[in-house]
Order: structure tokens, then sequence, then C-alpha cells
């Protein structure tokens, strides 16, 4: 557990009370979700990894099911099902997959959304080939999101394989107000970090990249036209405005991604 709280006494008081020496408690001054997964996986010896959010309800049987839904896959992300709640007065963010796919690097079919991070599995081996997560993206960060898409491309980029399985899920509770910008802020983060986590690609001399910018564009205007045909008062364009800042911002920041130790390196 890396605490990165103000008050970190009422989490360093429960963790001991749990007697459990499979929980490693780390006070961490820095902020930044992405800093405190990458410290996480340098304390690791695990060879497959499991990665959900403090705002998630895992069902039974969730670890079991990541190894299941891992396969042969080297990434695998599952679905993010939004806890029951008023849609008119609340936004869950959620991932709702449409079939079970193995995705390998394809530019112009590129996802916007590979995945999210709060239901996700990895292989050690290979965060120790393509690094851990970009520090500048992801909550508490300089971009606000984006972390786990941009680990998925750099996956991807490497030759590995991602696979997107529906029938892994978990619950979100991710409640934001609907009457203020909480969640249209929260909207605008997600396309501006995908966005920066792909510039950045672009910057480093990746064409695939660039092409997956265009090739996400392309559908994009698509699915726009599409409302517009069918006179949808929601058309989405800003969405699109909103990545491309952030592919913008991308070209002119540089990738921060550190290494993580092999699995056989001692511990602290």
């Amino acid at each position: 557990m890396v605490d990165q709280s103000c008050d970190r006494s009422a989490n360093e008081r429960l963790v001991r009370s749990l007697a459990d020496g499979r929980i490693d408690y780390v006070p961490h001054d820095a902020v930044g979700k992405s800093r405190a997964l990458n410290l996480a996986l340098s304390r690791t010896t695990a060879p497959l990894l499991a990665f959900t959010d403090d705002d998630c309800v895992l069902p039974d049987g969730w670890v079991s099911g990541a190894v299941s839904a891992l396969g042969g896959a080297d990434v695998v992300f599952g679905n993010v099902d939004a806890a029951e709640h008023d849609e008119d007065r609340f936004f869950v963010p959620k991932l709702e997959l449409q079939r079970d796919e193995l995705m390998t690097l394809r530019p112009l079919r590129y996802p916007t959304l590979v995945g999210m991070g709060a239901n996700m599995a990895v292989r050690r081996s290979v965060i120790e080939r393509v690094g851990g997560f970009e520090e500048e993206l992801g909550p508490g960060c300089r971009f606000r999101a984006g972390e786990d898409c941009e680990f998925a491309y750099r996956v991807l980029a490497g030759g590995h394989t991602v696979r997107r399985a529906p029938g892994w899920a978990l619950v979100h509770y991710g409640f934001r107000r609907n009457d203020g910008d909480e969640a249209h802020r929260l909207i605008a983060d997600s396309f501006v970090g995908i966005g920066v986590g792909l510039g950045k690609h672009v910057r480093s001399g990746d064409v695939r990249a660039l092409v997956a910018c265009f090739g996400l564009t392309g559908r994009n205007l698509t699915e726009v036209a599409g409302r517009v045909i069918r006179l949808q008062r929601q058309l989405h364009v800003r969405r699109l405005l909103y990545f491309w800042h952030g592919v913008f911002l991308g070209v002119r920041a540089p990738l921060v991604v550190p290494p993580v130790p092999p699995l056989d390196r001692p511990t602290s």
C-alpha cells in the first residue's frame, strides 16, 4: 500500500491492525497515481500483477479471474461496470467492452479507450521490457488521466498483445455530480490524457502513433456525422478537440517512463 495521503495515521493503523505480512505499507511524499504505481512495482516479486482503484468493489474470485482473463496475452483489461446510480444526478465512468478480443497494434483501428487501469492485469516480465507508468499522466499528475492507455500503447508498440475481456468485471463507485463541472472536467481530462500519451510517442518519432491519431479522428468524425443524421443533440465534437489538444501538448513533452527492476533483483 503506497500511501500519499496528507494524514496517513488512519491508513497506517488499519494496515498494522491486519497483521498480514503480505501487505507492505509504504508512505510516499510525492503525489500522483503513476508515481505510486511505479514505486509499488519496484517492490513486487510476483510474475502476474492485477490493478484496481480505491473506488472499486471486487467480486469474489476477481484475482483468479484475472489469471484466467489474461490467458496467453501480456496485458488484459476487463469491464468496469458503473454502480447503480441516478443518471440525472451523477456520472460514473465505466467501460463496457463489446467483445472478447486479442489486440495487436493496428494504428488505423486503434481504439480511443483501450482499457481502464481500474481493472487491469499485466505480466511483470512485460513491464520490465517496456517500463513502468508514464509519470506525467494519471490522477494527481500534470495530465490527470491516460496513464493506462499510454501504457497499453507502449505494450502494443513493443510487439506484445493486449486482451480485452468483458467477462472479467468489477463495479466502480466513482460518482461525479452532473450539476457542475466535475463530470465534464473528468471527461475532458480523459481525452486530453489519451491525446498526450499518443503525442509523446509522436514526439519520439513513432509514425504509428501519428497514424493512430488520424485513424481515431476519422472514426470519431464518422460517429459525429451519424449523430447529425439521427438529429441527436450531443455530437461529442468537444471530445475530439480535447484529444487533439492533448496530442499537441504531448508533442511538446518527452516521455517519462522509469524502468522497473527485474524479478530476481533483491527488494528492500
